[in-house]
């Protein structure tokens, strides 16, 4: 039997369900199911370049396809060379679109209230969205022990603590958590929807049916409120996003004085050189 790019990609995709961490597994996922079908149906030995720039615009679409095939050459083993390795990825550019304090007032106003509390949360924490989607009950913690968590979130007094985040390989001690800040306002909102005895791993943010978001019900959310409040893409083609609210929020707070080493603490950036792109940011 022909060893096929559907084969490849399918053999790869079990790999890493088994080895890599669940929110890179369903990027791969995600980005590797836009392969075409003519493409997966291949016989790798006859897969072009072109079989990849054809269709892949963007730099994850490429990237997800070549890491599939380094795999199955330098891991697997399964085929000789990567029939991709030369091809120039586009570039992963950086998010430039802010969005001002009036046009998020909006947003949530027009969100239901499921996604109003997953949205209101990005922009009081300034997390990342797959960190709010992922949060669960007993990763809340007090800030000073023992303060009854209900009051610590009530006074602003509580954290998020996760212990599987990004980027936590490439920190000095990968065992540290990433703590996230609890602001008065989304600790009172949490205070009145806490239950009253959480079970372990369930998740503090679901949709209308009671589910944790996952990244595609995320890009629905998004998708619908730009359609209900009229956003279009802006002039270079930058569309809304859940991750807007991360971004925003944060060059905002540089705007407004909030230093280098500060910023990249709460935003959980391995090194402030990261962060200092919120600074050269105009703030609508």
């Amino acid at each position: 039997m022909s060893l096929t790019c559907r084969r490849v990609i399918n053999q790869f995709l079990a790999w890493a369900d088994a080895c890599l961490a669940p929110a890179t597994v369903a990027a791969y996922r995600h980005q590797l199911r836009k392969v075409p079908p003519s493409v997966k149906r291949k016989d790798c030995r006859h897969l072009r370049p072109a079989d990849l720039t054809r269709w892949a615009k963007t730099w994850h679409e490429g990237q997800a396809v070549v890491r599939a095939f380094n795999w199955a050459v330098f891991e697997a083993k399964l085929i000789k060379a990567n029939p991709f390795a030369d091809v120039r990825l586009p570039g992963r550019g950086e998010r430039q679109r802010i969005l001002s304090p009036q046009e998020i007032a909006r947003i949530l106003r027009a969100a239901r209230r499921p996604g109003r509390r997953f949205l209101l949360a990005l922009r009081e924490t300034m997390a990342r969205p797959q960190e709010i989607r992922l949060a669960a009950w007993d990763d809340l913690q007090t800030e000073r022990p023992g303060v009854p968590l209900l009051d610590a979130l009530r006074a602003g007094q509580a954290l998020l603590v996760l212990r599987d985040y990004k980027d936590r390989k490439r920190r000095k001690d990968a065992t540290a958590p990433r703590v996230i800040l609890i602001t008065p306002r989304l600790g009172r909102l949490l205070a009145r929807i806490m239950p009253a005895s959480p079970t372990p791993g369930q998740r503090i943010f679901v949709n209308a049916e009671a589910q944790p978001w996952t990244r595609n019900a995320v890009r629905c959310l998004m998708r619908r409120l730009r359609s209900r409040l009229g956003f279009e893409r802006d002039k270079h083609g930058e569309t809304i996003c859940a991750y807007t609210f991360r971004h925003s929020t944060a060059t905002n707070a540089a705007a407004n004085g909030i230093t280098d080493r500060l910023l990249a603490d709460l935003l959980g950036h391995v090194e402030t050189r990261t962060t200092r792109r919120y600074q050269h940011l105009c703030v609508g």
